[in-house]
């Protein structure tokens, strides 16, 4: 292996390359470094010195220098030569900025990492060990007392340990560490168990489906009709809420946008900032965007809703106004009262098409592919049983009951 150091004392020695030569080499060299990583803008004031901002322990500081060759040197100090004292706590703002300008990266993913960050992480001295410093045994303390003392699902840990393993992967990259020290993790802790209700609170019941079918029926106003085709589609309600009239087509709708909440980042926190229409992109592994099948109550539904509303661009619109996703909401909630229906959610309405298609016999597959979703794990979790107990019962009656009325035929021959 060659030394480096000897060859470029060599190539000095022998007037291959001269002292300034290299030097000047070198701060090119580290010019460019610093200009990939450095994020924010290098100024000159009148008096002539330059200065800019670096982050530094999760906060803004301004830092100077005489000329631009010494803030160079500075940031190239701070960027690189610093490097092995990083820590956890440095490259967290770091990763969060650079997502949150990464149109790829759905701002709530964002929030709910920076929420698990300030929950999980914040108060723990592991963000303060130098990477290089961070052990297996380390890892594996930090994530068993974790799960214990919040009592964590596997699900919520699997979502908490995710900014462990991204912040290990950038230090691996920028080469703070060479080794992943979570290789070799072991959990010993017992996981929160999660049992999958079957109480009827994730859908509505056969007798609610049709207690609220039929009062949604007798009124027959434009939001009564959203709900309704919500229902008959298996829809997210922010997918309702954007069908448009032109969507329809060879006896399907495309499912092709929602209605979504906007989030922004102030610099120290997330805060809504209304809703905006979004494309469901068409590519082939997109499984949002979607063609579904009209049944005949669907397109009775929406013949209806384009009498109440025959000029409008979208199906379901008031006044010259689009339904949002909280007036149909809120009209949900109001109708379910009305009709003595305990209120669920909008999305329990998709559970409860997805519930009674598959008691109906439907494949999973097709479930799966109407509820917009790629993999059929997921759609197992919205299917509950949809029958009330007395349809329980009577189903059991009707399966235990048919041996014995078989025996009794035949001690009657005999």
């Amino acid at each position: 292996m060659l030394n480096f150091d000897k060859v470029l004392k060599e190539a000095i020695s022998r007037d291959i390359l001269t002292v300034s030569e290299v030097d000047d080499m070198l701060k090119m060299t580290r010019k460019k470094l610093v200009e990939q990583k450095h994020p924010y803008v290098i100024n000159s004031r009148s008096n002539g010195r330059v200065i800019t901002t670096v982050r530094e322990d999760g906060k803004l500081k301004q830092i100077s220098a005489v000329t631009m060759d010494d803030m160079m040197d500075k940031l190239y100090l701070f960027y690189f030569e610093n490097k092995k004292n990083l820590t956890l706590n440095d490259l967290f703002p770091e990763w969060k900025d650079e997502r949150l300008k990464d149109k790829n990266v759905n701002i709530k993913t964002v929030r709910r990492d920076n929420e698990h960050w300030n929950k999980y992480y914040i108060d723990h001295s592991i963000i303060h060990v130098p990477f290089c410093k961070l052990t297996t045994k380390m890892l594996n303390d930090f994530f068993n007392a974790t799960i214990t003392k919040f009592n964590l699902s596997n699900r919520e840990y699997n979502n908490m340990k995710s900014i462990m393993i991204a912040l290990l992967r950038i230090a691996i990259d920028e080469e703070i560490i060479v080794e992943n020290p979570m290789n070799g993790i072991y959990i010993k802790s017992k996981f929160r168990a999660v049992r999958k209700k079957t109480d009827g609170s994730k859908l509505y019941l056969n007798d609610e489906f049709d207690a609220l079918d039929s009062h949604l029926e007798e009124e027959s106003t434009i939001e009564a009709l959203c709900i309704q085709l919500m229902f008959q589609l298996g829809v997210r309600i922010g997918e309702v809420v954007a069908l448009k009239l032109s969507d329809i087509e060879y006896g399907k709708i495309a499912i092709q946008r929602m209605e979504e909440k906007v989030l922004v980042f102030d610099g120290e926190k997330f805060k809504s900032a209304g809703v905006q229409i979004v494309e469901h992109l068409k590519k082939e592994n997109d499984s949002e965007y979607r063609f579904i099948l009209l049944t005949d109550v669907a397109k009775e539904i929406i013949r209806k809703a384009r009498e109440l509303n025959p000029d409008g661009e979208f199906i379901f619109e008031r006044n010259g106004e689009r339904l949002t996703a909280r007036a149909v909401t809120y009209w949900l909630s109001k109708y379910c009262r009305d009709a003595g229906v305990t209120y669920k959610s909008p999305h329990c309405t998709r559970r409860t098409t997805a519930s009674r298609l598959s008691n109906a016999g439907l494949p999973l597959d097709m479930i799966r592919d109407i509820l917009g979703q790629v993999d059929e794990k997921t759609t197992l979790t919205y299917i509950f049983n949809p029958n009330t107990e007395q349809e329980n019962l009577d189903i059991m009656n009707k399966a235990m009951n048919k041996g014995n009325k078989k025996n009794k035929k035949k001690n009657k021959k005999n």
